[in-house]
């Protein structure tokens, strides 16, 4: 294309390789350098990329187009420098610094990592896909040989054992797993110890990759942008693809093999090698509204017919079901799962003034003592849906912990902290493990963090010189034995109707019940849900309003704006649940039925979990 023309435009270039990834199975042929080693992947080779934006740079300048000499010939002509890290020449050619038809222009670096929290299944499907994409390169290549015809055979045979052999896998690991959810989580917490002489070693050894989340694995990425990214900010989630360079820089070459800081005086970010941290100059960037690999990229109602004609169910029907599962978790609490699974499918979709419009953030107190409920009830939620986190809030986590992003501007990076994470993303705070001591500074920061979040869905990030706002959009229940000292958006008191002395068998009681196949509908299902348009037509909006005022007259204290807004919310979760875009009376009065209860039940606790 610079041949031709004399000049590369990254509209035109975004334009041609969007078309041609348009093209059937064009696309699926990319790999994935989410789950791809560095050592199979070709440099200049076209990958994907697939993660969060966790950090923003200055533009850089580069030569867009430079003239170079052929020292034999002693002729002159034009390369680009677009889609590279460094000028190239031949071994007899010379890059001419001081021509006047050079072309300096500037990029957008972007520093992104994978999807923090991203659950255990979604991570196996696209390990599955690359499998698969290995194994058909590796079926062309037989089949192109002299033994194609024995050969292809076989290596049918050994895609389809593998990949059902993935498959089968992939089910099982992504249920519920109470037992061995225990002891992942204690050996995370004991990987997680500052005192651990292996995450000592580990910590001076590597580099730190910026991932917010403590056991996060997997590629950080440097990605070049081309042409204009006012679409993207700061904790998007991005699939990028792009050309893979692997050469090192004079900046890649101040920092040594372990990330040091190389020139302190430089404005430059310090950033690992290209060979733990790969750089790609995008081509193509997609800004991903959610991350389920069983969903579209784009869903509006006919996907979702589709989708729904393809799974052979409705959503009123897998609503029903999940809400017998829900129940069965909330130890027979019909009203917590109701809320429950409201907070599933909630997300902020508009923010009026400092007002998030949207979220549904849970307390459910009364909880088992067991102490191994959050631990469960966090391994059935990250069986359904894409990104989830269980933070226990220790005063040890608490104190030690970073919750907010900061700027270090020895490195000029952004050091993230624990609540930079991507929409949608679940956080279940496990306030059974606070015990009592005292809380440092930076405790009293993060519980701060914490209550702004839930309240604003804003998180504070520290420019030393400055704060600044970054919205957020974490769905987060708090499991606590009494009421909270968080504040929350509906504050439930669990009253279980079944036996809880043995809570790990009746996890497993409920992981039985949960075959593959109806989890699978389940994941299409909040994914959808969660994606459903809504209004509310006039007749009921009249109906809203006098019933609002009817409440008001009857009973001013129980019914204020922020009961009405509560009201409003609960309305609209429960209309998506059901897979309608408008609300109906049904559903408005169901909504009362619920918070009324709700309600009720506070004021039949003792006085310390009454107020809300």
């Amino acid at each position: 294309m610079f041949d031709r023309r004399g000049k590369l435009d990254s509209i035109e270039v975004s334009e041609y390789f969007s078309k041609e990834l348009e093209k059937t199975n064009v696309a699926s042929q990319v790999k994935l350098l989410n789950c791809t080693p560095l050592h199979n992947l070709q440099p200049n080779c076209l990958v994907r990329y697939r993660g969060m934006v966790q950090d923003m740079f200055d533009p850089e300048f580069y030569l867009g187009a430079y003239e170079v000499e052929d020292l034999s010939t002693k002729q002159t002509f034009m390369k680009s420098g677009m889609y590279k890290d460094i000028a190239e020449c031949k071994p007899n050619e010379i890059v001419k610094v001081d021509s006047n038809q050079n072309i300096m222009l500037d990029r957008q670096t972007l520093y992104c990592i994978p999807i923090p929290g991203e659950t255990h299944w979604v991570k196996q499907i696209s390990l599955l896909k690359c499998h698969m994409f290995l194994l058909s390169n590796s079926q062309s290549s037989i089949c192109n040989s002299e033994q194609a015809s024995t050969s292809s055979g076989q290596l049918k045979r050994v895609r389809d054992d593998d990949a059902e052999e993935m498959m089968t896998e992939s089910s099982a690991n992504s249920q519920t797993h109470p037992d061995s959810a225990v002891e992942t989580e204690n050996e995370e917490v004991k990987r997680n110890k500052p005192e651990s002489h292996q995450a000592s070693r580990t910590s001076s050894q590597l580099p730190d990759l910026n991932f917010p989340l403590q056991g996060e694995t997997g590629h950080a990425c440097l990605v070049r942008v081309y042409g204009k990214i006012d679409a993207l900010k700061v904790n998007d989630m991005v699939e990028f693809i792009g050309v893979l360079s692997m050469q090192i820089t004079e900046s890649d070459s101040e920092m040594n093999a372990v990330g040091g800081d190389g020139d302190e005086t430089s404005s430059e970010p310090k950033l690992p090698p290209p060979s733990l941290v790969p750089r790609l100059h995008a081509v193509v960037i997609y800004n991903l509204k959610h991350n389920n690999p069983l969903l579209p990229a784009n869903i509006n109602s006919n996907v979702r017919e589709k989708v729904m004609q393809d799974i052979g169910e409705d959503m009123e029907t897998l609503r029903r079901r999940l809400l017998e599962i829900l129940q069965m978790v909330t130890l027979g609490d019909n009203l917590a799962a109701e809320y429950l699974l409201c907070h599933l499918v909630s997300s902020v979709y508009f923010s009026a003034g400092l007002l998030p419009i949207g979220k549904l953030c849970l307390n459910l107190s009364h909880i088992p003592k067991s102490g191994s409920y959050p631990r469960l009830l966090h391994s059935f939620i990250s069986s359904l849906v894409t990104k989830s986190h269980l933070l226990p809030l220790s005063l040890h986590c608490l104190n030690s912990l970073q919750f907010c992003s900061n700027k270090n501007y020895s490195t000029n990076r952004l050091k993230s902290g624990v609540l930079q994470l991507s929409r949608n993303t679940n956080l279940i705070l496990d306030e059974t493990q606070l015990e009592a001591g005292q809380l440092t500074v930076e405790g009293h920061k993060n519980i701060k963090a914490l209550e702004h979040v839930i309240r604003w869905q804003k998180v504070q990030y520290d420019f030393d010189f400055y704060q600044r706002e970054f919205e957020a959009d974490i769905a987060i229940i708090c499991v606590s034995e009494g009421k909270s000292i968080l504040p929350s958006d509906a504050h439930i008191p669990l009253e279980a109707t079944v036996s809880h002395d043995d809570l790990l068998n009746h996890f497993h009681h409920i992981e039985a019940e949960l075959t593959s196949n109806l989890l699978h509908k389940f994941r299409i299902y909040l994914g959808l849900a969660q994606n459903m348009e809504y209004s509310i037509d006039k007749e009921l909006e009249a109906l809203i309003q006098n019933d609002f005022i009817s409440m008001r007259q009857n009973d001013r204290k129980s019914m204020s704006e922020d009961d009405l807004h509560s009201l409003l919310n609960l309305t609209r979760l429960l209309t998506m649940s059901r897979g309608l875009s408008c609300p109906t009376a049904q559903i408005w009065q169901w909504a009362k039925t619920l918070e009324s209860s709700r309600k009720q039940r506070l004021q039949t606790q003792p006085t310390n979990l009454a107020s809300q």
